[in-house]
């Protein structure tokens, strides 16, 4: 079994008090189970926190593909309207050019 400094500090307490072997088993038997009770705190709040973390890391993750879809998105729409000006300015462009024929003609 290995001395922690709670389970140490109970030991010189109990050697100072000059207990009995019974109340100083109890008392090393308290310590042990204070011991494994913070052993598993711990633990339990390390599960917790890994938990909270791969969600945090998901969250990250869809926000991160919601971006790139508004990004793609936005991409598209002005591309969209890019190609809608190209077109009527060569339509005007027509015109135009149809309008100076025209004029020559007369």
């Amino acid at each position: 079994m290995k001395i922690t400094p709670i389970l140490f500090s109970l030991l010189i307490a109990a050697a100072l008090f000059g207990c009995d072997s019974s109340t100083e088993k109890k008392a090393m038997d308290a310590a042990h189970n204070a011991n494994e009770k913070a052993k598993d705190a711990v633990e339990a709040t390390q599960e917790k926190a890994n938990e909270a973390a791969d969600a945090m890391k998901e969250q990250a993750e869809k926000a991160k593909a919601a971006t790139a879809n508004a990004v793609e998105n936005a991409a598209e729409s002005v591309a969209a309207k890019a190609a809608k000006e190209k077109q009527e300015a060569a339509d005007a462009l027509k015109k135009e050019q149809a309008l100076k024929e025209e004029a020559l003609k007369k």
